[in-house]
């Protein structure tokens, strides 16, 4: 019985520690990415600011959403490292994250 529960003591442990890692594991995207132009875009939890503009936006798998001021624009992205290829409405952009 003393082994049971110094098991499941263990397990609980574990499993809890699993799910704080994985909560506090941030946002891909969050962080200040910069293109070849010198173009930045720095994304929050759920915000950014691109150009002098703010807005928010949405992820789902390599799915992203921008809404600046209501205007709505859809795309993908993939990071590679610390390399970020954003496609919005056709247009392929290139930024390396700025440490």
């Amino acid at each position: 019985m003393n082994n049971k529960r110094s098991l499941f003591g263990i397990l609980v442990i574990v499993l809890v520690f699993g799910m704080t890692i994985v909560g506090c594991g941030g946002n891909r995207l969050e962080g200040t990415w910069v293109d070849s132009d010198g173009y930045t875009i720095t994304f929050g939890r759920t915000t950014f600011t691109m150009d002098g503009e703010n807005g928010t936006y949405t992820t789902s798998g390599n799915n992203i959403t921008l809404n600046i001021y209501g205007d709505i624009m859809t795309g993908t992205f993939s990071i590679d490292g610390d390399i970020l290829n954003i496609t919005i409405n056709g247009d392929r952009e290139i930024f390396t994250r700025r440490r």
